[in-house]
């Protein structure tokens, strides 16, 4: 197999073209407003609630019934636990929703489906992480 090259790219008006486009772009972003635009970006997520929607309905009758959010919290903290799995996961549809909101991006294009392809890896290899997945599906 030999590779064929288009060398009509390689004449001098090209690349001076090339170079002249080079020397039109704008400044590069300082990463002081990147990192700002990236903290401005990030949601507080809550494992717990997402992993266990009952724990809404169950703080609701907590309150209701005049418990304090400490008391609440060590209720809630002794029933339910967030496996490895359920992390996991949680965030692969976190960062899918995210994804999704802005659909015309690449960069989020490819993100979901990358989460989308670790996503079924991890189901064919860990029978937790399909148990859960499996569960999540039925809500």
């Amino acid at each position: 197999m030999k590779p064929t090259f288009d060398t009509s790219l390689l004449d001098a008006g090209t690349v001076v073209r090339h170079l002249q486009n080079l020397k039109e772009q704008p400044e590069p972003i300082p990463h002081g407003e990147i990192l700002s635009a990236l903290i401005e970006q990030l949601v507080e997520v809550n494992f717990l609630v997402l992993a266990y929607p009952e724990i809404d309905q169950l703080i609701k009758t907590f309150t209701a019934e005049g418990l304090t959010a400490e008391q609440i919290a060590v209720i809630i903290s002794g029933k339910f636990k967030v496996t490895k799995a359920q992390y996991l996961i949680i965030t692969i549809e976190q960062i899918q929703v995210t994804a999704e909101k802005k659909p015309g991006d690449c960069a989020r294009t490819m993100i979901s489906f990358i989460c989308i392809m670790v996503i079924f890896g991890l189901l064919l290899i860990k029978t937790p992480f399909r148990n859960f997945w499996v569960k999540r599906q039925r809500r």
